[in-house]
């Protein structure tokens, strides 16, 4: 019993005394004053800011040494993008075929206006097939990364090619080159290259025979019906019968879908192949050729 009474009365003595102890380091720093409050405050601030600060830093440094600048990065962020995310940053107006701006992304969707090749464009948002600008919703095929864009304005590093179903090697500096005169495909010349890529049919072949047909569109048949390959232009009233399109880029595409299905799908994959299906003149294929060195000659002067 008496045991038991001596071990109640330490154990009471020992809880006053940490009682009293953590009071006496607690108020003086911490609850004492307003001031003591106000300097843990004070610190705490200090200490985040300094953390926040450094932070920073090391991504800087890591950015200047892997040579990382704020384009990359914005380009980067837009080809990302092209899925998914909000953003706001510029990229550049590229293929002819998809020039149009709408005014929705819907079945309702009307054009009220056009893109203007080679400049820049801010993308606010992607939605689905879509970017949103400024000024309304254009295609995403519209338009190329930076990065994507230089990838067609490299110096040409081999000779020039001709073989109908190969690359032809040409830049985009080549290809303003070898239409500089004819002024209804300026702005086209980047789409030209984009067709090869997509399509595998070589440009400069696909530039000779819509200079062939209709000067690249400057014909009579050309520039009523934006039809620079002739498309359907039979002999007998080749005006009457030929298929008319919106712009000579809706042409272009539609005749490189003619070349892949009516022609490289069968074997038919040079102009002397394809001359007998193609058309009636029997020099077709010489005619090419001729104009293909011609625009060869332009691209290198």
């Amino acid at each position: 019993m008496r045991n038991t009474l001596v071990l109640k009365i330490v154990a009471i003595f020992m809880f006053m005394v940490i009682g009293s102890t953590a009071m006496g380091f607690a108020a003086p720093s911490a609850f004492s004053t307003m001031h003591g409050h106000e300097k843990i405050e004070e610190i705490r601030a200090r200490n985040n800011s300094s953390r926040s600060m450094l932070v920073q830093d090391l991504i800087a440094r890591s950015h200047r040494k892997n040579g990382v600048t704020q384009t990359s990065i914005e380009m980067r962020n837009v080809e990302i993008s092209k899925s998914k995310g909000v953003l706001a940053t510029e990229m550049i107006v590229a293929d002819a075929r998809y020039f149009n701006i709408y005014s929705t992304t819907g079945d309702d969707q009307k054009v009220i206006g056009h893109l203007k090749a080679y400049k820049k464009v801010k993308i606010l948002k992607s939605v689905g097939d879509y970017y949103k600008i400024e000024d309304g919703f254009i295609k995403k095929k519209a338009v190329l990364t930076e990065k994507e864009y230089k990838e067609y304005t490299k110096k040409r590093e081999k000779d020039f090619c001709t073989t109908m179903d190969k690359k032809s090697n040409a830049n985009l500096s080549d290809v303003k080159k070898m239409v500089a005169n004819y002024p209804r495909v300026k702005g086209m010349e980047l789409t030209f290259l984009i067709c090869e890529k997509e399509y595998g049919i070589n440009a400069i072949i696909m530039i000779s025979c819509a200079i062939n047909e209709s000067h690249l569109g400057e014909s009579h048949i050309g520039r009523a019906k934006n039809n620079m390959f002739g498309i359907a232009a039979y002999d007998w009233d080749p005006f009457n019968c030929a298929k008319s399109f919106d712009t000579l880029a809706d042409c272009l595409d539609y005749w490189c879908k003619l070349i892949i299905k009516g022609y490289f799908s069968q074997g038919l994959n040079t102009p002397t192949k394809m001359k007998h299906k193609y058309c009636t003149d029997g020099n077709w294929d010489r005619a090419i050729e001729r104009i293909s060195a011609m625009i060869i000659r332009y691209a290198n002067e």
